[in-house]
């Protein structure tokens, strides 16, 4: 007959043998979990090292074919300049000279030397982008986007950028965008939120290498800042530019400008104050002196429509009482 107690002892060793098993279990999986996570770790280290040492690599390169450049224009300047000399003084070689000297040391000297990668842009405005819709949506603010200017100059901070509480609210004064970002206005009735636009810092950027003023006509200036965006700033591959008729529209007394840029550099598109829509947003606000409403309405492919009521002196508020007025019955001369 077998004893009880050596029975519960068999039993206790058992549980004790499972219990010690499955610790032993756990703690491999921990070992494993840990051991994964660090070679994780390790291999984040490596990539990140890889990484920049390839933007150093590709600055490097630059630099190297900017300072190439650079000599051999210099070499050029000198050739040509003791040509010029040993045959009696042409002042074609002493042009030419003058040229290569001025453009080499120029390019030596304004050579860039540093790079910043495309990504890490996209993930600066990303985040800031995330953390205005967030604040808006704390605030209860609409989807609307207003660019309203503040000041007659072409200047970066001529234009606020203003969220109302409610999508019929009219911008407050400029007095009030100016003086603070949360807007609380009685005297117009208008609650929201007035920032400094992200476009604002690249329509400064526009005008320093701009010449001559804005062209006063929408049309005309969605032209060149198209031009910016794709020759000047290279943020887009291409922008496409579409007047949108208004004939028959209830809204006929506004003027739309629908545009698509095709490659856009940052992302997300349809964030808070997106780099390019702002600087469009911006640029047409500054030149037709009056609030630009911005609604992206696709992200693939990426478009944006702007619109801006149309003021009855404006070229745009002529075009379109021409294309509403009535023709007059003929003259009695009239064949």
């Amino acid at each position: 007959m077998t004893d009880p107690q050596s029975q519960t002892e068999r039993k206790d060793g058992t549980r004790a043998g499972k219990k010690a098993e499955t610790e032993d279990e756990t703690g491999t999986a921990a070992a494993a979990e840990t051991a994964d996570r660090a070679a994780l770790t390790s291999r984040i280290g490596q990539l990140e090292a890889e990484n920049r040492q390839l933007l150093r690599s590709v600055a490097d390169t630059n630099n190297q074919q900017y300072r190439g450049t650079a000599r051999g224009l210099i070499a050029v300047g000198l050739l040509c300049g003791v040509v010029g000399f040993a045959t009696a003084g042409s002042d074609v070689l002493f042009a030419l000279a003058g040229i290569g000297l001025f453009s080499g040391v120029l390019t030596y000297y304004l050579s860039p030397d540093r790079i910043v990668a495309a990504d890490l842009g996209s993930r600066i405005y990303a985040a800031t982008a995330q953390s205005y819709d967030e604040l808006c949506a704390d605030l209860g603010l609409s989807d609307r986007r207003l660019y309203v200017p503040v000041e007659s100059t072409q200047s970066a901070d001529a234009v606020r950028l203003f969220v109302p509480q409610q999508a019929s609210m009219e911008p407050p004064t400029e007095e009030t965008l100016q003086t603070g970002t949360f807007v609380v206005d009685s005297q117009t009735g208008s609650y929201g939120l007035a920032v400094h636009p992200t476009g604002g810092g690249l329509f400064g950027a526009f005008r320093t290498v701009q010449d001559g003023p804005l062209e006063p006509a929408p049309q005309a200036v969605a032209e060149q800042l198209s031009d910016a965006i794709v020759e000047d700033f290279e943020l887009a591959q291409s922008v496409a530019i579409d007047t949108v008729d208004t004939d028959g529209d209830t809204d006929s007394d506004w003027g739309r400008l629908s545009v698509r840029f095709v490659d856009s550099l940052y992302e997300p598109r349809s964030g808070f104050d997106h780099p390019l829509v702002s600087f469009f947003a911006v640029g047409l606000a500054v030149a037709l002196d009056a609030p630009i409403e911005a609604t992206v309405t696709d992200t693939d492919p990426f478009s944006v429509s702007l619109r801006w009521e149309i003021d009855e002196t404006s070229p745009d508020a002529a075009e379109s009482s021409a294309r509403e007025r009535p023709a007059g019955p003929p003259s009695a001369g009239a064949e």
